[in-house]
């Protein structure tokens, strides 16, 4: 799907492209109802091959299309619309990088949460090794000391 966007918005600022989710949410559930709607019509249609009769007892009422869903679906569009004529490409590239932005801010957090365990490890290690060729007692106490520390962080 190619999606062509219209210059000439007169937004300031970012503008988030929800109106796609919200599209993708509301055409998935009418997709969700439609697709229980034939899996029961198939079900019937099986029933009836060998005889059965499939009651009139509301079977089909729970895959009808809600007023909600339509109306969600209909906004959407319109929305989806509005966007496409309204946001310029420089406005969709800027919030794209926001959004990586985030995304990398987010990576990086989650690196240095996962590496510092590591990082104390190595700086505990490092020291341990000085104590070691040292073989000085004050040192020793210094470093259990430190260790100690490190270790409730």
């Amino acid at each position: 799907m190619s999606l062509v966007l219209a210059s000439g918005s007169a937004v300031a600022g970012p503008v988030q492209w929800n109106s796609f989710d919200d599209l993708v949410n509301a055409s998935g559930s009418i997709a969700q109802t439609l697709n229980v709607g034939i899996r029961r019509i198939g079900g019937a249609g099986d029933s009836a091959a060998v005889g059965g009769i499939a009651a009139d007892d509301g079977f089909l009422q729970p895959v009808y299309m809600s007023e909600a869903q339509k109306n969600a679906y209909n906004v959407a569009v319109g929305d989806v619309q509005v966007d496409i004529f309204n946001k310029t490409a420089q406005e969709y590239l800027a919030e794209q990088s926001i959004l990586a932005q985030d995304n990398f801010s987010a990576a990086v957090d989650a690196f240095v949460n996962a590496a510092s365990p590591f990082i104390q490890a190595t700086y505990v290690n490092a020291l341990a090794a000085q104590v070691q060729a040292s073989g000085d007692a004050v040192q020793v106490n210094s470093c259990s000391h430190i260790c100690r520390l490190i270790m409730c962080l």
